[in-house]
């Protein structure tokens, strides 16, 4: 009977401590007064603000693009929901992606508690991760949607991902590009792949790949110029990357139908 109970309530009693640990970390660290000192107070003023870039900082010229349009589209409807000022949304881009940098991993892992060992063991051996982990930039949503990947693609069947799997390495990427703007930077998990030999799995994710960086292109493109001066740079950068992923995307036909020849 105890040991029934111990099998049933331990590891409830594991996911309550780890879920808590997650849930109240970064809301103390806010609670004791922190605030990040770069990106995440410039995107709060811009939100606030409503002001171009050239207003905030001191821009390069041959600088007009918004590369995070999606973080500060989110940011923005947050401002218009619940009325925040700077300060607040500081701490909801804070809180929020800490909650989703710790807590997304928790849908593939089985054990919480080893999730928590692997955060003491990164906080023991590098001192400010979780200074970099709570300094609300959008960097740190890639970094969770490239851990997601990376645990629904751990364990493929015969080196070939699912439709389910390719659906969401697709939404992962174009939600990394729009809100980011770091496209390139999925080149390396590409890369891996292939150099582990993994050349099945690798072609299916340069494939995702490029298909979430041409809608993280397209749904950037929506979004408004700052000006009217900066709306022909913003439109040549951007059809600059589209003519790009278009090429890729002829290039993997014709090399995909020479080598069914």
């Amino acid at each position: 009977m105890n040991e029934a109970l111990f099998r049933r309530y331990v590891p409830l009693l594991a996911w309550m401590v780890a879920l808590s640990a997650i849930l109240l970390i970064p809301l103390k660290i806010i609670g004791a007064g922190y605030l990040p000192v770069d990106d995440a107070l410039r995107h709060a003023a811009k939100v606030v603000s409503g002001k171009p870039w050239s207003e905030i900082v001191v821009m390069r010229e041959g600088f007009p693009m918004d590369h995070h349009a999606g973080w500060h589209a989110v940011l923005g409807w947050v401002h218009a929901c619940l009325h925040c000022d700077t300060d607040g949304l500081v701490a909801f881009a804070v809180v929020g992606l800490f909650w989703l940098f710790a807590g997304l991993p928790l849908v593939w892992i089985r054990r919480p508690e080893a999730w928590l060992a692997a955060w003491l063991i990164c906080a023991v051996a590098h001192s400010g991760f979780i200074g970099r982990v709570c300094l609300g930039r959008p960097f740190i949503l890639t970094t969770a949607c490239m851990m997601a990947l990376l645990f629904a693609w751990f364990r493929l069947k015969d080196d070939r991902a699912s439709l389910r799997q390719l659906a969401l390495a697709i939404l992962l990427i174009t939600l990394s590009n729009w809100l980011h703007g770091s496209w390139y930077l999925w080149s390396l998990p590409v890369a891996a792949f292939f150099l582990a030999g993994r050349w099945r799995s690798g072609g299916q994710l340069l494939g995702c790949w490029l298909a979430g960086a041409f809608l993280g292109a397209v749904r950037a493109q929506t979004a408004p110029a700052e000006s009217s001066n900066n709306e022909a740079p913003i439109r040549q950068d951007r059809a600059r990357a589209l003519n790009f992923i278009l090429g890729m995307f002829s290039f993997l036909i014709e090399v995909r139908g020479k080598c069914c020849l």
